[in-house]
C-alpha cells in the first residue's frame, strides 16, 4: 500500500448550482488506484490532521463510500496501534442484493477492545451520509445521519491524537 497525494482530488462546487467543477460528486475525493503490475503496491489516499492534540469531542464527516470491490473507507481518530477510534466500511460488504449494509465501529486498545457491526438501512455507496462519533471520558457514541447507533465503552482512548480520513486497499 502506498499513499500518494495525486489520489486526493478536490472537486469543488461551481457557484451555488450544486454542481461540481469536474463533474460527478462535489467534495474531496480519496482515490484507490490498482497496482500497475503484478506484486506492485496499491496506490491509496489519506488525509491526516496536522494537529496531534485532538481529544474528547464530536467528530463527523459527510462521506459517500466507494462501491469498488476490495477497498476500505474510514474516518478515525488515531494515536497508535493501541489507541484508535474507527468508523470503517468495507466495499465487499455493500451488497446490492440486500437492503442493508454493515458499518464497523471499533475501539483499539492495549487492554480489552470493542467492536460492533450494526446494519445500516441504506447502501453507503449510493449517497452522502454523515458519520459521527462523540468521544467523552469512558465512552464513544456513534451516530449515522444524526441518529444514535451504538455506544462503545471498552478500551476508550485517554490520550490526544489525530483525525484521519482514508481510502485504501491491500490489493485483494
Amino acid at each position: 500500500m502506498k499513499y500518494e497525494t495525486r489520489n486526493v482530488v478536490a472537486n469543488p462546487l461551481q457557484g451555488s448550482s450544486g454542481q461540481s467543477t469536474k463533474g460527478g460528486d462535489p467534495g474531496l475525493q480519496l482515490i484507490v488506484r490498482g497496482p500497475t503490475q503484478e506484486g506492485a503496491n496499491v496506490s491509496t489516499a489519506e488525509l491526516v490532521t496536522k494537529r496531534r492534540d485532538l481529544y474528547h469531542g464530536s467528530y463527523r464527516a459527510a462521506i459517500k463510500y466507494s462501491k469498488e470491490p476490495g477497498t476500505c473507507g474510514a474516518m478515525f481518530w488515531y494515536k497508535n496501534e493501541t489507541q484508535e477510534i474507527d468508523v470503517e466500511l468495507l466495499s465487499y460488504e455493500d451488497k446490492s442484493s440486500s437492503s442493508t449494509s454493515p458499518v464497523h465501529f471499533v475501539l483499539h486498545s492495549e487492554g480489552p477492545s470493542d467492536h460492533e457491526t450494526p446494519q445500516l438501512p441504506f447502501h453507503p455507496s449510493e449517497g452522502f451520509h454523515e458519520y459521527r462519533f462523540d468521544w467523552s471520558p469512558g465512552k464513544v457514541a456513534y451516530y449515522v445521519d444524526g441518529k444514535h447507533i451504538k455506544d462503545l465503552t471498552k478500551g476508550v482512548p485517554e490520550v490526544p491524537g489525530s483525525l484521519i480520513l482514508n481510502h485504501w486497499s491491500s490489493g485483494n
